[in-house]
């Protein structure tokens, strides 16, 4: 598959503004990400056209060309591509945990959400050997890789076979945790809205199972319990809504946090924030 664009300089096809490169009308109206751009040496080594979402073409102060490549080459590509972009939009910190899922769909669910909203990792107190104990047997694992949506795949899972042992090797690791209920529960409560998720440098955030939600061990040791308000007959979400709609919270405001300060406290204010929203690519 090719695709051909060429510029006879930079001058009159791009416009360079930090890490965004605009291609004028000189060069159709295309608009670039660059992934290596030497500002000294005026060389971009790879880009990828926004309107594609492809690793298209390659260029240099002389010139922007596009240039041919294999299908499984741009596949692997652009795997490369997207996660270069989406480094900087993930929540450092933070780990959505699932506790005794019953139903496999509804765990590739929070997987599935976890991934797409930028969560770091996923962890599973597995008493019911939903899945394997190994990370490179669950990325293989095709129904959980099926029911995500290849979320398994690009997701680092950790299963564990208690509350406690979960907890503890949280805890080894400085991370405190929250729990979510549709009920009030435990010493300190808030709404979902109310809450501050930034507070919690390390941050874990707990799920219950779909039958019994969240157990009263795991209300023990988390630091607080956040609940979605309801207001209707039915007083529950189902484990994927509930996830979905909790990380997207949390992700929200630690994702703009992280776009203005570089380390906890509200240190390191940076000159110029981050951006907070990527741009959906197109299919």
């Amino acid at each position: 598959m090719l695709e051909l664009l060429y510029a006879n300089s930079f001058g009159g096809a791009l416009v360079v503004s930090g890490d965004i490169i605009s291609a004028s009308q000189n060069v159709e109206g295309h608009d670039a990400v660059v992934i290596d751009w030497n500002p000294e040496e005026r060389t971009i080594t790879t880009l990828v056209d926004k309107r594609t979402g492809y690793v298209t073409y390659e260029a240099s102060d002389l010139g922007l060309q596009w240039v041919e490549k294999p299908d499984e080459e741009r596949r692997l590509s652009n795997r490369r591509l997207r996660a270069n972009l989406i480094r900087d939009f993930r929540c450092r910190y933070l780990t959505a945990v699932v506790e005794n899922p019953r139903n496999i769909m509804n765990l590739a669910s929070v997987i599935r959400n976890a991934n797409a909203l930028g969560v770091e990792r996923v962890y599973v107190v597995d008493g019911n050997k939903l899945i394997p104990d190994d990370w490179e047997e669950m990325r293989k694992a095709k129904k959980l890789n099926d029911f995500s949506v290849s979320g398994s795949k690009w997701t680092f899972i950790k299963r564990f076979d208690t509350t406690d042992e979960c907890f503890d090797h949280l805890e080894k690791y400085g991370y405190k945790s929250v729990v979510t209920s549709s009920h009030i529960k435990g010493k300190r409560s808030v709404y979902l809205n109310e809450g501050d998720y930034t507070e919690l440098h390390k941050l874990a955030v707990w799920f219950g199972s779909e039958t019994r939600g969240i157990s009263e061990r795991a209300v023990e040791r988390a630091e607080m319990c956040v609940s979605v308000p309801m207001f209707g007959m039915v007083e529950s979400l189902n484990l994927g809504t509930c996830s979905g709609i909790v990380l997207y919270e949390v992700t929200k405001q630690r994702r703009e946090y992280q776009s203005k300060y570089r380390h906890r406290g509200k240190r390191g204010l940076r000159d110029e924030p981050l951006p907070t929203v990527l741009p959906p690519s197109t299919r």
